[in-house]
Parts: C-alpha cells; sequence; structure tokens
C-alpha cells in the first residue's frame, strides 16, 4: 500500500507542496527511506524456528528427567533408606512434571552438590548421579540459549513495530492530505488517496 501511495505522491507531489511546507523533497526521501527499510524489515521466522526446536530439546529433556529422576527416588527408596532421607526429591519431581523450568534447574544444582558431598554413595546412585548432571547440563544450555532467542526475537519485533509506525504515521498524512486537496476540485483523485480504495487497489493488483 505505501508503495502505491508513493507513487501517486510522486505524481501530484506539486499540488502537496502547496498544501502544506511540510511536504517537501526532503518528506519524499524520508518516505522512500521509509518503504525501503520497511521492504528490508527483518525476519523473525527464523528465530521462531530456531525457538520451536529449542522448546522442543526442552520438553525431551524434562521427560528424560522425569523417568530419570523418579527411578531414582524409587532405587533409593526401596534400597538405600538411609540415602533416601538425605536425598528429598519430592520437590524435584513435582517441578519437572509442571515443567518449571528456573525451579528444576535450581533443584537440580542443588542435587548434584549433596551427591558431591556425600561420600558413601553406592554405584547405582552414583551411575544415576552422571545422568543427572548430563541431563542438567543439556537443560541448563538449552534454557540460556532459549533465552537469548527470546531477547533476539523481541529486539527484532521492536525494531519492525519502529518502523512500520513511523512509516504509517507518513502514510495517514498524506491519505489525510490528499483527501483534503482533491475533495472538491477532483473527487475520483481524492478517492485514490482514501486508505480504504488503496487497500481495494492493492487487493485487486494481487489478484490479477
Amino acid at each position: 500500500m505505501s508503495t502505491l501511495l508513493r507513487k501517486r505522491f510522486e505524481r501530484d507531489k506539486a499540488d502537496f507542496f502547496r498544501f502544506s511546507d511540510c511536504f517537501n523533497v526532503d518528506f519524499i526521501k524520508q518516505l522512500s527511506g521509509s518503504i525501503d527499510a520497511a521492504q528490508m524489515m527483518a525476519d523473525d521466522r527464523p528465530i521462531t524456528n530456531r525457538l520451536e526446536n529449542r522448546n522442543s530439546e526442552k520438553r525431551l529433556v524434562l521427560d528424560k528427567l522425569s523417568v530419570h529422576v523418579s527411578d531414582l527416588s524409587a532405587h533409593i527408596s526401596d534400597n538405600e533408606p538411609n540415602t533416601s532421607a538425605h536425598l528429598d526429591l519430592t520437590l524435584l519431581i513435582t517441578s519437572i512434571n509442571q515443567r518449571k523450568v528456573d525451579a528444576v534447574i535450581t533443584l537440580l544444582r542443588r542435587l548434584i552438590s549433596k551427591f558431591d558431598s556425600m561420600s558413601d554413595v553406592s554405584p547405582e546412585v552414583r551411575k544415576y548421579a552422571s545422568e543427572v548432571s548430563v541431563l542438567f547440563a543439556d537443560l541448563t544450555f538449552i534454557e540460556i540459549d532459549t533465552m537469548k532467542l527470546q531477547r533476539e526475537k523481541e529486539l527484532v519485533v521492536r525494531a519492525n513495530q519502529t518502523l512500520v509506525k513511523s512509516l504509517w504515521r507518513m502514510v495517514e498524512s498524506i491519505s489525510n492530505a490528499g483527501l483534503l486537496i482533491y475533495r472538491r476540485s477532483n473527487p475520483n483523485k481524492a478517492r485514490e488517496y482514501s486508505l480504504s480504495e488503496l487497500k481495494s487497489s492493492l487487493s485487486e493488483a494481487s489478484r490479477s
């Protein structure tokens, strides 16, 4: 729509220049620059796709953790009551099942610290602890990268919104001025500056 409006504005620029000092050569340059910038706006879809992949990976890790920590809890409850008393896994299992990633990472960090401080850990529990450490590292990496991607997406979206708002203000200025300039002298041309007519023209062009 903005490209079509620019063509009409270029065609009628002499009338706009006479109508208001705000329409001048600098305005045309700014309009062209804004349109070109809008056409080259950063595409956030690659970031969105990477975020979706990270979220899928996160779900897989949490599923593995749910099974692994539940198995660990069952093992120490049945075979190592002393260890069971030292390692309270109830809150961790609940947090994993509720997908509370921040809480899971914090509780896993504490659990690994407890494993490290225990001198009489059985080989079976040590095996569980090793796998917990691997899953903790995977989950932490995925979460850090997810937050980084979210920040990147927010920056792209914000920059795009700024460009669109700036361009839209100029489009509205031209449209409003065109309606005022031609509403009596040339109603047909006035309609060309109506936003609804511009949208209609674009729809017809896209269908042809």
